[in-house]
Parts: structure tokens; sequence; C-alpha cells
């Protein structure tokens, strides 16, 4: 649900900053450029710890598994503050704690 919605929201925002290129000419968008690349380097290494994750398991050695576990569950924090909350498809934390 995570990598979709996370793709979705890169695609989104990629479309934003060339859009705007179109209309605006010379602006440098160096702001929204920054947040894609993030968004891209996050969405990679959920991909990437998604593999590692699979392989930690096959060798059936749990501090591997608990350490690409980390790595994964510290990727996807990051994406649930970057994505827009209305792509986001899991309740938040603060949600959860909070919000009734």
């Amino acid at each position: 649900m995570i990598v979709p919605a996370a793709i979705r929201y890169q695609a989104e925002l990629a479309d934003s900053i060339s859009a705007a290129k179109a209309v605006l000419g010379k602006v440098s968008q160096v702001e929204s450029k920054k947040l894609l690349s993030e968004i891209s380097k996050e969405l990679e290494a959920v991909l990437k710890s998604a593999a590692e994750i699979e392989t930690a398991i096959k060798s059936n050695k749990a501090a591997k598994i608990i350490s690409v576990q980390h790595k994964l569950r510290t990727a996807v924090d990051t994406l649930e503050d970057l994505v827009s909350r209305a792509d986001w498809p899991l309740p938040s934390y603060t949600e959860m704690m909070f919000v009734m």
C-alpha cells in the first residue's frame, strides 16, 4: 500500500514541477526538486529494504532480519512525513493516538 502511494505522489510532484516549468519558464523550483529527490531516495530505500528482508528471512538470522526491518521502518516513517496526507494510505501516528 505504501509503495504505490509514494509512487503516485512522486509522479504527481514530477508532473507538477514539469507543468510549472512549462508555464513559468526559468523559475528554479529548487525546493520542489529537493522534495522530489528526497521522496525518490526514500522510495528506493523502501524497495531495497523490502528485497533485503526477503533475503534475510531466507537466511533465518534474526539479527539481520531486525536490522533490515529497522532500515525499512526508518524509510517508511520518512515517507509518511513527505507524502501528502491525502495520498498516504494508512492512518498517521497522530491520527491513531489523538483523532477519534
